[in-house]
């Protein structure tokens, strides 16, 4: 919390006389992915899929991807479980990662990372349309999930693709980023920011991929998903996010659950999360529940 107020305090104060240094810390913070491949156990198989719109890497944990001879790539799901984070901190699963392991379930984590032309630039966006075709493409390749889990961006990245359309099985989200303009907005709005760091934001956002930040909105694409969804969330995701996600449309398969004061890390070491995952939890229509 203290780094945050620094951070904030900084950037105000650079951005009137260092206005292009403001601009790049925040872009860093906002929009550039950190790969956490340092940060994972050993036993965690790692593999990079190269694409023309980007790379993605994976962390398998528990079971072989031999495995997928016989699962996944002929469209029946397995055990397999796909975590999507899309800003680069995958590692935040572990937690939930090992304990799913011991219930005999595979893990696969999913990062993405710059296209090779940005990498030549020496930075990139988070380029969500370019995530979302990439994703497409790495999920020929891919064990079918019988569950998939999003964190934050993860869920626009997801929300945007091709893939999810043909998805029947279990979506579960984890303070989910619906309106990836909106929480941009947010931050900015929170920390007092100057409005021209959005407006330069939006600018290269669409040079770089050709798309307005806020066409990239996907809460329609997940109220229209079939399958069984849950959403954990917390009144720290923003009152935009609260009032898109109160806004699903009610279905008998989906289901609500608000922590109080939780930050994401606390939801994804909760025994909800666990339960509703490894399928021990009582199925429940759409409520808002409250997480522990």
């Amino acid at each position: 919390m203290i780094k945050e107020k620094l951070f904030s305090v900084g950037i105000k104060l650079l951005s009137n006389w260092f206005p292009e240094y403001a601009y790049t810390l925040v872009k860093r913070k906002l929009l550039i992915p950190n790969s956490s491949s340092a940060r994972w156990a050993k036993e965690s198989k790692r593999k990079l899929y190269r694409t023309k719109y980007g790379g993605i890497r994976t962390y398998t944990t528990g079971g072989s991807l031999d495995a997928r001879k016989n699962e996944g790539t002929d469209g029946q799901a397995g055990n397999y479980i796909w975590l999507v984070h899309g800003g680069g901190n995958a590692h935040q699963f572990m937690p939930l990662i090992k304990r799913l392991v011991q219930q005999g379930y595979t893990c696969i984590a999913i990062e993405f990372l710059s296209a090779p032309s940005a990498q030549r630039r020496g930075e990139q966006f988070v380029s969500l349309p370019n995530w979302s075709n990439a994703l497409d493409i790495a999920t020929r390749y891919l064990p079918a999930p019988s569950h998939v889990i999003t964190q934050g961006v993860g869920t626009s990245i997801v929300g945007n693709s091709m893939w999810l359309s043909q998805y029947q099985g279990k979506l579960t989200l984890v303070s989910p980023v619906l309106d990836f303009y909106q929480r941009l907005k947010q931050f900015i709005g929170e920390n007092r920011l100057p409005n021209m760091l959005l407006a330069r934001m939006e600018k290269e956002v669409f040079n770089n991929d050709r798309v307005r930040l806020k066409a990239l909105s996907v809460t329609r694409a997940i109220d229209n998903f079939a399958g069984q969804l849950t959403v954990f969330y917390s009144q720290a995701d923003g009152t935009s996010t609260v009032d898109e996600i109160h806004a699903l449309s009610v279905c008998d398969n989906r289901k609500i659950v608000e922590f109080k004061g939780a930050c994401t890390d606390r939801m994804i070491k909760s025994r909800s999360l666990f339960l509703n995952i490894s399928e021990q939890a009582p199925s429940q229509s759409l409520s808002t529940a409250h997480g522990y």
